[in-house]
């Protein structure tokens, strides 16, 4: 969150102030009819929540203020500098921006031009797309793509190899990946090592159509600007020229887009988005990882039917997948689900597959006839976006990984949709579909994301309580309920959660809202609850996370029964006993005495349900 932005705006005059500075004629286009998606973005100061999470910044007036004035307002300024030396004119020799080359760069573009002059080849090499982005708003380049203009990627990755070889240097091998036009990669890649670092070749693109087909029918070398305009946005349309160690924009609009902050297509976006229909996608992405404004022209495109139709039926679901773990690891994740919303492309994105289950499966493990995720309403939808939010600053505080912000924003997105009295069985099917079978994600973090809606469900009973009399429930209170109600505490840790019970505690401080509540100070409990538990209560959670004083086979011994149902029992009923004597250890002498002391309950148990004979 950007805190330059956290005063409430109350005055016209400081209204009339911000309009002013913004310039006549500005790119960021004030009156376009769409991305109202700024509103949802994790940089609109409306969202700030106070560091004690106790409430929001939230008054009627600012509501109003952004609202009107969204575009300019809601924009942090992170590349602010950066972009300020950007020229304003069109790029030339005379007016390059200055880029930041890191020594192994200038080694490995060095060492590619010795191989372009040894061989007498006549290649310009470039460096393409987000890299020479990436080195334009100070940022660390990207992986490095090397378009080459006048043969196949693969043909100079084997000039690298023969180099290699000529100066005593461990030749790397070339990986080959095949175009695959149906699935939108026209474009074969070859790629190597050099000084330890990924390389990519590929030749400049030139696609030639047959009619009514967006496969292409002959695919041939290209030049820039064929290149460029095959690119998905023209902030990655821009080059990095080697031969002359110059930046080019052939669009002619790249250097100006980057500029303004603005997000478009080099060519008309419905041919751009029906040539790879994942680019949708990647304009959200880009878009909310550096907060620019998506071009009203893309806008329009992505409500077109035919780019619906080959976004559903064209990219395959681990692209689609892909695409969205890397939106959810970007800066603005819940912006960029507002986008897919506003784009109204939620019915592609987020689905349910209809395929037959498997044994032993709660969810299909094929992609087939897939129906789209339903939010009852317009608000359930924006609650899941709420949710989102507070799980990104909840993240922040505890110092998560991106991995695990991950598990809690799809948690805090799909706890809406969920209830109460699902079964974990029920939640679990809902997760793994979505991750799982649609999305193509990893099956651990379907069951992790799972794990924490059930577990938030399961404890808020003992986390939104309501003490009337008591001005402020603190650490402190918490802190006694965790001790009165230490069984049900200790057992949802040890079976419900285990490791995830704090992202369940932060997906619980929301588990019970039903829209965007601003001023909703109970949904921050779970909080205070956690700082209880971590903080005075740390035993409970070691105890919920070591084993058992008593082995089965010692308690099957001790019993004199076989091993059955009756063993399982025997250790619950342990944990129980284990959890009750909490904050006193109980050793495995205790624990002896303690089975000694139930023996015949378990003994008579075991007589009444004896362990079936296995088949042979």
């Amino acid at each position: 969150m950007n805190n330059n932005h956290n005063s409430t705006i109350t005055s016209t005059n400081k209204e009339e102030q911000v309009l002013e500075d913004i310039p006549m004629g500005s790119s960021l286009v004030p009156h376009s009819s769409h991305n109202f998606w700024k509103l949802e973005s994790i940089h609109n100061p409306v969202y700030h929540v106070h560091e004690d999470h106790e409430d929001h910044l939230y008054t009627e007036e600012k509501h109003i203020y952004l609202k009107e004035h969204r575009f300019h307002k809601a924009s942090h300024d992170k590349y602010k500098h950066a972009l300020e030396k950007l020229p304003d004119g069109p790029l030339t020799k005379e007016n390059q921006p200055k880029i930041h080359i890191t020594q192994e760069e200038e080694k490995i573009f060095s060492f590619l031009l010795e191989v372009n002059n040894h061989f007498k080849l006549g290649t310009t090499l470039r460096v393409a797309g987000g890299w020479v982005r990436n080195k334009l708003l100070g940022l660390d380049g990207d992986d490095v793509d090397i378009a080459i203009d006048n043969m196949m990627g693969a043909d100079f990755a084997n000039y690298v190899s023969q180099y290699e070889k000529l100066k005593g240097l461990p030749s790397k091998a070339i990986g080959i990946i095949s175009a695959n036009p149906e699935q939108s990669k026209h474009l074969e890649t070859a790629t190597t090592h050099i000084f330890g670092q990924s390389i990519d070749f590929v030749n400049l693109r030139s696609e030639e159509y047959a009619e009514e087909s967006r496969i292409p029918s002959n695919i041939k070398l290209g030049t820039p600007l064929q290149d460029a305009n095959r690119r998905d946005l023209t902030i990655n349309a821009l080059f990095y020229n080697l031969n002359e160690q110059i930046i080019e924009d052939f669009t002619g609009k790249g250097m100006h887009d980057m500029k303004h902050r603005i997000v478009r297509t080099p060519l008309p976006p419905v041919q751009t988005f029906l040539d790879d229909p994942l680019r949708v996608l990647r304009s959200i992405r880009f878009a909310c990882f550096f907060d620019f404004l998506i071009a009203d022209e893309i806008m329009d495109a992505a409500h077109n039917h035919d780019v619906d139709v080959a976004l559903a039926e064209k990219v395959s679901r681990e692209r689609v997948g892909t695409e969205l773990l890397k939106i959810l690891k970007g800066h603005d994740p819940v912006g960029a689900f507002a986008l897919i919303g506003e784009m109204k492309i939620r019915h592609i994105v987020f689905t349910y597959s209809t395929g037959d289950k498997k044994k032993k499966d709660l969810f299909p493990r094929e992609y087939i006839n897939p129906i789209p995720i339903e939010w009852k309403d317009q608000l359930q939808w924006e609650n899941s976006l709420y949710r989102m939010r507070v799980m990104i600053k909840l993240a922040k505080k505890y110092n998560l990984s991106l991995d695990e912000r991950v598990e809690l924003l799809l948690a805090g997105f799909l706890s809406p949709i969920t209830s109460h009295d699902m079964s974990r069985e029920q939640i679990e099917e809902i997760c793994y579909n979505l991750i799982v079978s649609s999305l193509r994600l990893p099956l651990k973090l379907a069951g992790n994301v799972s794990t924490i809606i059930y577990g938030a469900h399961y404890i808020k009973g003992k986390v939104l309580v309501c003490e009337e009399n008591k001005a402020s429930l603190d650490e402190q209170f918490f802190a006694n309920i965790i001790s009165e109600d230490r069984v049900l505490v200790g057992r949802w840790l040890k079976n419900t959660v285990k490791h995830l019970y704090d992202k369940s505690l932060m997906l619980c401080n929301v588990i019970n809202t039903q829209g965007t509540e601003f001023t909703e100070k109970r949904c921050f409990r779970a909080v205070k609850f956690l700082k209880a538990l971590n903080e005075q209560h740390v035993k409970l959670i070691e105890l919920s996370q070591s084993s058992s004083p008593l082995k089965g086979n010692e308690i099957s011994t001790a019993l004199d029964v076989p091993p059955g149902p009756i063993i399982a029992e025997v250790g619950e009923d342990l944990s129980t006993f284990i959890f009750q004597n909490y904050p006193q250890i109980v050793d495995r002498e205790q624990a002896f005495e303690w089975l000694a002391e139930n023996a015949q309950t378990y003994k008579s148990k075991a007589e009444l349900n004896p362990k079936k004979k296995q088949k042979k």
